[in-house]
């Protein structure tokens, strides 16, 4: 990930979904769910845009999914992609759906989410 995307996307975030940066600790943490995001949407699309409109969205599911857990990351593992997830966070996070909707635009249909 290039600097100037990197930039791009921590500018858009707080500016697109603000209800997320009323947290205290989304701003500390979000750089590193940025680079987290960008691993895993790197293997969809190679297009700038479309890459940027992925680490976006994917950025926005893993910071909500954050704080509706109820506690805050202190580690992020770059082989493995796990959330835990408090029993309201289902119902309410619409950032993934958005996610998705997105890779089947681009025809990546076979990603997945498993909840464990």
């Amino acid at each position: 990930m290039n600097d100037e995307m990197r930039e791009a996307v921590a500018k858009q975030l707080p500016i697109m979904y603000p209800e997320l940066f009323d947290d205290p600790n989304a701003s500390a943490i979000v750089d590193s769910l940025i680079t987290q995001a960008y691993m895993v949407c790197q293997q969809y699309t190679d297009n700038d845009d479309e890459l940027s409109t992925l680490v976006r969205l994917y950025t926005a599911h893993l910071l909500y999914t954050n704080q509706s857990a109820g506690g805050t990351a202190t580690s992020i593992k770059a082989d493995v992609f796990q959330i835990n997830m408090s029993d309201n966070t289902a119902n309410g996070d619409i950032y993934l759906p958005q996610f998705m909707d997105v890779l089947q635009i681009l025809g990546a249909n076979d990603w997945g989410v498993q909840f464990l």
